[in-house]
C-alpha cells in the first residue's frame, strides 16, 4: 500500500481529540466507535490512549494534565509537544460534532483495513497458495471487520464518580419528544385505525424537516421497507401527502431485499438515512410463533443493534398490529412481551371508546420522560391535527357544558346560577365548574356577595342585557336577546 495515498482524515482525527479536550464527556462517545489503532497518525493514537488512561484514573482531561502524563511516559515530543496539545484544544470550539468526526476517522480506518486484506490476498495469489484457503481467509477477515463495526472497542466500566462528573448529553430528537435518533420504536394500532397513514405522513415531514403533529422534526433521508402493500397503493399515499422528486425518500418492496441488513447498513451510510420504517413487521420477519419470545428476540435483535449503532444515527420504526383482544400498557402489542421489552419507545394509536369520528388517542410507552403520555389527534383530509391532551379536551368540554347551561333557551326563564346549581345541571364537579368559570373570564357576570345566604351567581354577559340599575345586578331585570 502506498502510505501517502492510504485513506485518512487528519482533520477529523484532530477534531476528535479537540472535542474531548473541550468536553471530557465526549471521550465515552468517540471511544465507543474508535480505538487508538484506528487513528492514521500514531501520535494521535498515543494521545487518545493517554486520554483513556486519565479517564481510568478519574482525572480531568485537559492540556496541562495530558501534557504531564505524556511527558512521564516519554511520549510528549513524539506527539508534537505541549504546543500541539494547545493547538488541538484551541482549534475545536465545541464537542457537538464529536461523534460525526469519530465516524469519519472510523471510515478511513476501515478503508485501510479493506486495502490491507486485498493486499494480503494479492501476495498469496502471487505465491501460488491454494485458492480455497485464500478465499476462506478473505471471508474470515471481512467477517471480523464487519463484526467490529459499531461495537465498543474500549472496555471501560464507568464508576459513579465518573458518571457524576460527565455532562448529561441531551437527547437528539428525530421527532421532538416522540422519536429520538438512534432508537428502535413501535407504531402499533388495530387494523384500519390509521397507523400506516400516520407513518407515511411522518416520513414526508422528516424528509422535508417540517413539523408533524405540531412537533419539530430533523430533516434526513427516509427508507421505507414496504413489504405489505402493493406498490401502487404506496405511491398513491405518498403522492397524496405531497412527495416530490427531490425528496430523499426510498422504497423497498421486495421482501428479500428488505431483509438484507448488510445492504441496508451500506445504503443508510451512503444516503445519510435517518429513519427506516418497516411496514409491517409481521410481513418482514420469519417468525412462525409470535408469542415465542426466543424467536422474537432472534428476529428483532439485529434491528436493535442497527438502531443503536452510533456510527449510523438511524431510528428504526416497526409498524405492528394490535391484538383483537387489545390490552393496556403494551399488552395489546402482537409479538410477545419480548418485542415490547426490546424497543426503546412504543407509540400506540387507539380509536377512543365510543368514538365514531376521525379522532384518535396517541399514547407513548417507553424510556423517555419528555414524551407526552397521551395526545388526542384528528385526521382532517390528508393530515392529522392535534386537539390536545385528554385533560385539555375534557376541560374544553367542561367549559362548553357550563356555557350551554347558562345560555338562553326559548321557553326557559333565564336566571343566574350558583356553582352548586351549575354542577347539577352539567354533571360536573363543583371544582371543575369553578375552573371553567374562571377560564371564561369576561364572558361571565358574577353577582352576589359570596356568603352563605347570598352565594356568587353567574350569567353570560353576551346573551343578556340588564334594564335595571347597574349598581344592583342582583335586583336588575334581564331580557332575552335573540
Amino acid at each position: 500500500m502506498n502510505e501517502d495515498k492510504a485513506p485518512q482524515n487528519l482533520e477529523a482525527e484532530a477534531a476528535v481529540l479537540g472535542s474531548v479536550l473541550f468536553d471530557n464527556a465526549a471521550l465515552a462517545q468517540v471511544t465507543a466507535i474508535l480505538k487508538p489503532a484506528d487513528f492514521y497518525l500514531a501520535s494521535h493514537g498515543k494521545i487518545v490512549a493517554a486520554m483513556l488512561d486519565l479517564a481510568n484514573r478519574q482525572q480531568p482531561i485537559d492540556v496541562l494534565v495530558l501534557n504531564d502524563l505524556l511527558k512521564a511516559k516519554g511520549e510528549l515530543e513524539a506527539v508534537g509537544g505541549a504546543a500541539y496539545l494547545t493547538q488541538l484544544a484551541e482549534s475545536t470550539p465545541t464537542a457537538v460534532n464529536a461523534v460525526h468526526y469519530a465516524r469519519l476517522v472510523k471510515d478511513s480506518a476501515m478503508s485501510r483495513a479493506v486495502l490491507a486484506i486485498a493486499k494480503d490476498a494479492e501476495n498469496k495469489v502471487y505465491l501460488r497458495e491454494p485458492l480455497g484457503g485464500i478465499i476462506s481467509g478473505i471471508d474470515n477477515s471481512i467477517r471480523s471487520l464487519k463484526e467490529g463495526i459499531g461495537k465498543e472497542t474500549n472496555w471501560h466500566p464507568l464508576s459513579a464518580a465518573e458518571i457524576l462528573t460527565l455532562s448529561a448529553p441531551e437527547i437528539p430528537w428525530l421527532w421532538q419528544g416522540l422519536i429520538p435518533i438512534g432508537c428502535l420504536f413501535l407504531l402499533c394500532a388495530f387494523m384500519k385505525v390509521g397507523k400506516t397513514t400516520l407513518a407515511y405522513r411522518l416520513a414526508i415531514a422528516i424528509a422535508q424537516g417540517l413539523t408533524c403533529l405540531d412537533r419539530a422534526t430533523t430533516k434526513t433521508g427516509v427508507l421505507i421497507l414496504a413489504v405489505e402493500e402493493h406498490f401502487r397503493d404506496i405511491r398513491r399515499r405518498l403522492e397524496r401527502f405531497g412527495m416530490t422528486p427531490e425528496m430523499e425518500i426510498y422504497i423497498i418492496t421486495d421482501r428479500n431485499q428488505a431483509r438484507d441488513l448488510d445492504k441496508i447498513r451500506e445504503f443508510v451510510k451512503a444516503k445519510d438515512i435517518g429513519l427506516i420504517l418497516i411496514d409491517s413487521l409481521s410481513r418482514w420477519w420469519d417468525v412462525a410463533e409470535e408469542n415465542n419470545n426466543m424467536e422474537v428476540l432472534r428476529a428483532v435483535s439485529p434491528l436493535l443493534d442497527l438502531a443503536h449503532d452510533d456510527s449510523l444515527g438511524v431510528a428504526i420504526g416497526l409498524i405492528v398490529h394490535e391484538r383483537k383482544s387489545g390490552g393496556e400498557d403494551g399488552r395489546g402489542i402482537r409479538g410477545g412481551s419480548s418485542l415490547f421489552g426490546l424497543v426503546d419507545q412504543a407509540i400506540i394509536l387507539d380509536r377512543r371508546p365510543g368514538e365514531v369520528s376521525n379522532k384518535r388517542l396517541l399514547k407513548t410507552l417507553g424510556r423517555y420522560e419528555d414524551s407526552p403520555k397521551e395526545i388526542i389527534i384528528e385526521l382532517v383530509g390528508d393530515d392529522y391535527s392535534v386537539l390536545g391532551t385528554p385533560e385539555q379536551e375534557g376541560f374544553t368540554q367542561a367549559v362548553s357544558k357550563v356555557r350551554d347551561a347558562l345560555a338562553a333557551k326559548p321557553g326557559k326563564t333565564i336566571e343566574p346560577m350558583d356553582v352548586k346549581t351549575l354542577a347539577a345541571e352539567t354533571g360536573l364537579t363543583q371544582k371543575m365548574v369553578r375552573r371553567a368559570l374562571e377560564s371564561m373570564g369576561e364572558e361571565i357576570k358574577e353577582s352576589g356577595a359570596g356568603v352563605k345566604n347570598d352565594p356568587h351567581t353567574y350569567s353570560l354577559l353576551s346573551q343578556y342585557s340588564p334594564t335595571g340599575k347597574e349598581t344592583n345586578p342582583k335586583g336588575a331585570s334581564w331580557t332575552f336577546e335573540m
